[in-house]
């Protein structure tokens, strides 16, 4: 790697820890989870977490990264909530004990009087019992699709076009002091050009792998940091890993103003064949800059958009926007473009810098998204993907 990339990504790397510790200190005046506010109350001579709870409350605080925690009364029959959590589905019977302890514990990551016993494998509050990430099926999504896309590889002719395929996880982080941090793990394929090119008879396969740790809040700063992997095979065979980061601010009613980077932390050195000759390009990968606004539509159904506009890190323009919009109560389709605009020039070939990504996926929720959606746990990153992760030729 160069050195111009090795001292971005220290620079980056350096930056996002910054961002991370300043985060933290800034919640640790705030209540994510409410061990000591989330208490019931209940008439005299009966005890807690017996039989039906009609006429209890619980005095609990959403999630809140700006300051203090805002107490509020929330009926028993519903999960404490912001405009992101959800109802405890009920009958004409009322709801059980059980449910309205199972779904507080879980939102909230705090088991109440029932004491460890009940805990499980998970963490009680204040300490750790089993270390293992605490994964769950509803913070899981499985998508596939079509993306169509082009760069600097594609040699300024032929572009690309093929199938993707993949799935995401969000999960609870053992041993994490006031649980502060989750984090993903993903990986998808992408098989295109199954004909070929002009330039060669191979098919384009690349693999994509993205993990790291984030932060959801109802409201303020939150934010997180992945690394992100890919490999391809095709007339030349790379492999390369890059940083993405993100900052932003969250509005109560979802909508959501931010920042995010991706910068290079390993390029590829390869020889290919290209136009049956050998090809001695190596490749890096590009850094990116961009601000976002993200603005959610409908309050039922969760659908939303989000525009994007900044610049690479060889000055070029870049902007685009991604769509989602849920189907039915399991799927939703999810569709994202981003266009780098590139400098205009003579290249007999063709214009090598053009580079653009365009995708179309059906996103599967196993739990359901009533469940998906109003979760802290659930993945803050996409997987990457040939609209996040953009490689150019070395510069000399």
């Amino acid at each position: 790697m160069s050195p111009r990339s090795n001292s971005k990504a220290a620079f980056m790397i350096a930056a996002g820890f910054l961002l991370v510790a300043w985060t933290t200190m800034v919640q640790a005046q705030t209540s994510r989870h409410v061990p000591n506010t989330l208490r019931p109350t209940t008439s005299a001579g009966q005890r807690p977490f017996e039989g039906e709870v009609r006429r209890a409350s619980y005095t609990a605080s959403p999630r809140n990264a700006i300051g203090y925690a805002t107490e509020r009364e929330v009926p028993a029959a519903y999960i404490p909530k912001s405009e992101r959590m959800r109802p405890i589905p009920q009958d004409e019977g009322g709801v059980s004990t059980t449910e309205v302890y199972e779904e507080v514990s879980e939102h909230y990551d705090v088991h109440l009087d029932h004491g460890c016993d009940s805990c499980g494998t998970y963490a009680c509050a204040g300490g750790c019992l089993i270390p293992c990430p605490q994964v769950s099926l509803r913070n899981m999504e499985f998508f596939t699709g079509v993306d169509a896309f082009k760069g600097p590889q594609n040699l300024g002719r032929d572009g690309s076009f093929g199938f993707t395929a993949g799935f995401n996880a969000g999960f609870k982080l053992p041993c994490m002091p006031c649980d502060l941090f989750d984090g993903q793990f993903g990986v998808s394929s992408v098989n295109a050009n199954f004909a070929g090119a002009d330039f060669t008879p191979s098919s384009r396969d690349q693999v994509f792998m993205t993990g790291g740790l984030f932060r959801r809040v109802d409201y303020g700063f939150q934010g997180g940091v992945v690394v992100d992997y890919r490999s391809e095979s095709w007339y030349a065979k790379t492999e390369m890993t890059q940083l993405r980061g993100v900052l932003s601010w969250a509005y109560p009613g979802g909508n959501e103003l931010g920042f995010r980077f991706t910068t290079a932390l390993r390029d590829s050195e390869v020889i290919g064949t290209a136009d049956s000759a050998p090809d001695g390009r190596n490749w890096q990968v590009l850094d990116t800059y961009s601000f976002f606004y993200e603005h959610i539509f409908d309050q039922c159904s969760g659908t939303q958009a989000r525009g994007l506009l900044g610049w690479t890190g060889q000055g070029n323009g870049l902007f685009g926007a991604d769509f989602w919009t849920p189907l039915s109560e399991k799927f939703a389709l999810s569709s994202s473009f981003v266009y780098i605009v590139p400098e205009y020039n003579s290249n007999p070939q063709g214009n090598i810098d053009e580079t653009w990504n365009v995708g179309i996926n059906l996103v599967w929720y196993p739990m359901g998204l009533t469940n998906y959606r109003g979760r802290y746990h659930r993945p803050m990153f996409d997987v990457a993907d040939n609209g996040t992760f953009f490689v150019v030729p070395e510069s000399n």
